[in-house]
């Protein structure tokens, strides 16, 4: 059986990793380029927490999940406001099948989003994501809020997740002096977008 299936992508180099049953089937190697398969056995139930460990663990590595292409995603930070960039994204990216195409092309059209997100959960709104409220507008995150201080600590890997790269609003709940300075650090490499913090 089939189940998730996350590619990520640092500089030239790809990785695309997929559940198989009770193993997991990793395709490496140069993007446009030759690659490489091999099969990581894993205990029976255990290939789902595998996989979301070795996605974690190719983060840290500087890794993001999904295609990228600078010279689009600079014009879409450039004109947060403007659904032009975000389209011609999309097209480029259902041409390789990622599935952030999709999600700009249905919420461009108003049509339901919430089954296409939970489906393609790693490229898109990752479980851990759930911890915080997300308000989606043409493909990407616009405005997020946090339910507690603790779970400010999630900032610097939402800051780096593809969906937040033009994020434009953050609520904060209130803090002690840990979490605030948590996320002081964290807001050093906030995007360009985010042009408002508010504090509860």
């Amino acid at each position: 059986m089939t189940g998730e299936r996350v590619y990520l992508e640092r500089g030239s180099s790809f990785v695309t990793l997929e559940e198989q049953g009770d193993a997991i089937e990793r395709a490496f190697g140069q993007i446009d380029g030759t690659s490489r398969r091999r099969i990581v056995a894993t205990g029976a139930g255990e290939a789902a927490t595998r996989l979301a460990d070795e996605v974690r663990r190719l983060e840290s590595k500087g890794y993001r999940v999904g295609r990228h292409h600078a010279e689009l995603e600079a014009a879409i930070v450039a004109q947060p406001a403007d659904p032009t960039p975000r389209l011609v994204f999309a097209d480029w990216l259902l041409e390789r099948h990622d599935p952030r195409g999709e999600l700009i092309t249905r919420m461009a059209a108003g049509v339901a989003v919430a089954g296409h997100i939970a489906t393609f959960a790693y490229h898109l709104a990752p479980p851990w994501m759930a911890r915080v409220s997300l308000a989606w507008h043409l493909g990407f995150v616009r405005a997020i809020a946090f339910r507690s201080g603790d779970d400010t600590k999630l900032l610097p890997r939402l800051l780096r997740h593809p969906s937040l790269m033009v994020l434009e609003k953050l609520r904060l709940p209130p803090l002690n002096a840990t979490e605030a300075e948590q996320v002081r650090r964290a807001l050093e490499r906030r995007p360009a977008s985010l042009r408002r913090i508010d504090a509860d």
